[in-house]
């Protein structure tokens, strides 16, 4: 029996009567867990094995935030669990690993020429979860900042070492860069932490919005959700277009105008926005390193991290002063 073989026995014996008809097939993105379709009749489903938890707390706070937003009436829609057999949110499988069944929600993921929508969401979103208090141990304790807790296998030794002494020749340049901005990070904490909070999506790119008839249908993926910086849930938005330099700052004031249409930002939260740009990819690189350290996740896509952020940071640095003149211009003329 294959993996999809097995997938489509543990969703059948969870969720469904032994003679109904489903069928599943892989969902073609995402890296952190283990997707897929379930198709029975007319209802089409999304299957998630959690390959990043074996607690099963964090996923039942993640589901508190989902039913906390369903009762916000936004504008889009975001996941629905569905009950397994039992009554339960959350399926522990015959592997130990742990499953949730979701309604699928229609869409498709937005272009890049989608900027204005996505910022326009990413900012309802914001203020809805600046709105709610969930109860739960959510995945992390309260700011992406405490970098040495992104990944239980990461210490900060272990990343110090890492970075100074990288394996491959050709990385040490990217990593001395690394370690420098990380030292940085740690001198900012404290600016850091008197920001505002809020609970936070974490993960909120292009790939985790769908767009159907022209406007935003749904926000997926909100494995990651925390406390955090609330101008985080905007950094994170802007940092997957950094490196397409000569489009960037076009993205950038369609993000910020359709976000300041539904929140805004202090002055301080927005000269902070490229260090929460810098601060996201490095918890990132972190992230995917202790998937390889976890042996669940390969090290290229740590390494990989490693380099683009070399570049990512050196385009920041061509682009800042515009994208923080951008950031007056649209989130502080609310104030």
């Amino acid at each position: 029996m294959d993996q999809q073989q097995a997938i489509q026995a543990a969703v059948r014996k969870a969720y469904f009567h032994k003679d109904q008809d489903i069928r599943t097939k892989p969902v073609p993105y995402g890296v952190n867990n283990t997707t897929c379709y379930v198709l029975s009749g007319e209802q089409k489903y999304v299957f998630r094995i959690y390959d990043n938890r074996h607690d099963e707390q964090p996923i039942q706070f993640e589901l508190n935030v989902l039913a906390s937003l369903k009762r916000q009436g936004l504008s889009f829609e975001v996941p629905a669990p569905v009950p397994n057999q039992e009554g339960q949110w959350i399926t522990r499988l015959d592997n130990g690993k742990l499953g949730v069944l979701f309604h699928c929600i229609p869409g498709e993921r937005p272009r890049p020429e989608d900027a204005y929508r996505f910022g326009r969401a990413a900012g309802e979103l914001s203020v809805a979860l600046g709105s709610i208090e969930v109860s739960g141990k959510p995945p992390y304790r309260g700011g992406s900042y405490h970098l040495y807790e992104v990944h239980p296998l990461i210490s900060k030794e272990m990343l110090h070492e890492s970075l100074s002494r990288p394996a491959d020749p050709e990385d040490a340049q990217a990593a001395e860069f690394m370690l420098q901005e990380v030292v940085s990070m740690e001198k900012k904490k404290e600016s850091f932490s008197r920001m505002p909070h809020q609970l936070v999506h974490g993960d909120l790119a292009l790939s985790n919005m769908l767009i159907h008839d022209g406007r935003i249908s749904g926000i997926l993926d909100f494995e990651f959700c925390s406390p955090d910086v609330r101008a985080m849930e905007l950094a994170v938005g802007l940092m997957s277009f950094v490196q397409e330099e000569s489009s960037f700052l076009t993205r950038a004031e369609s993000i910020i105008s359709g976000y300041s249409e539904q929140a805004s930002l202090t002055a301080e939260e927005i000269g902070m926005l490229p260090s929460l740009i810098r601060l996201r990819y490095i918890g990132s690189y972190i992230h995917h390193l202790g998937r390889s350290a976890a042996g669940v996740g390969a090290f290229d896509a740590a390494r990989k991290r490693l380099h683009s952020f070399l570049k990512l940071s050196e385009a920041l640095v061509r682009t800042e002063e515009a994208l923080l003149q951008l950031g007056s211009k649209y989130l502080a003329a609310r104030f």
